[in-house]
């Protein structure tokens, strides 16, 4: 009886330490998961303050008030993909009223207003210059947006360089942009409206001193 007492005994030690051991074990694989998972945690928290960093530095604040020769950037979206934009940079350089015009095109306001512009590429894709700058003038304080006299009226007017055709990352482009409008003492022009797809609009104010 002693003698299969201490054999019960070392069976009873051996299957504690098997258990003890697989205690471990469990215990080992538990750290490892739970490391695992906050290994994960940890990784999608990074990327997502990554991304609303890399959101935080691209966005670009609305522009007003800019007087001619200053230069303003515009965001619009290249697609209905609202994550698809592309930007580019405008600056204006003069505003003139242009009354030989009408002997090319029919004056519907008081006079055409010759906006004289030049536009960059500043983006990592091609601008179509008429499907996606889309500007607008009007008098200053209103919600009057006049649009631009469409390019097909504009053809063979020696005067003016059409802002038509694909612009490539990094180059710029000079034209003119023609509106009939009333004569006012102020005007607003701008490249994106809030009703237009645009991310960033940029804005310009003139007095009737600054038109040539």
């Amino acid at each position: 009886m002693v003698a299969c007492s201490d054999d019960e005994s070392i069976g009873h030690t051996d299957n504690q330490s098997r258990t003890d051991e697989s205690s471990v074990e469990n215990k080992n694989t538990s750290t490892d998961n739970s490391e695992s998972s906050s290994d994960k945690e940890v990784k999608i928290k990074t990327d997502r303050d990554e991304d609303i960093q890399k959101n935080s530095v691209e966005h670009i604040e609305h522009q007003y008030r800019l007087k001619i020769g200053e230069t303003g950037t515009v965001v619009s979206y290249f697609s209905n993909d609202l994550d698809d934009r592309i930007s580019y940079e405008v600056t204006l350089n003069e505003i003139r009223y242009d009354e030989e015009l009408e002997t090319h095109i029919q004056l519907f306001d008081e006079v055409f207003a010759v906006v004289d512009v030049t536009i960059e590429n500043i983006d990592d894709q091609p601008i179509d210059l008429i499907d996606l700058v889309v500007p607008s003038f009007g008098e200053l304080g209103t919600n009057e947006y006049h649009s631009a006299v469409g390019s097909e009226f504009l053809q063979n007017i020696p005067e003016l360089t059409i802002m038509e055709g694909e612009l490539q990352p990094g180059e710029s482009k000079t034209g003119n942009f023609v509106f009939d409008v009333d004569k006012s003492s102020k005007y607003h022009f701008a490249v994106g409206t809030r009703w237009d797809q645009i991310v960033t609009l940029a804005e310009w104010e003139i007095s009737a001193e600054e038109v040539k």
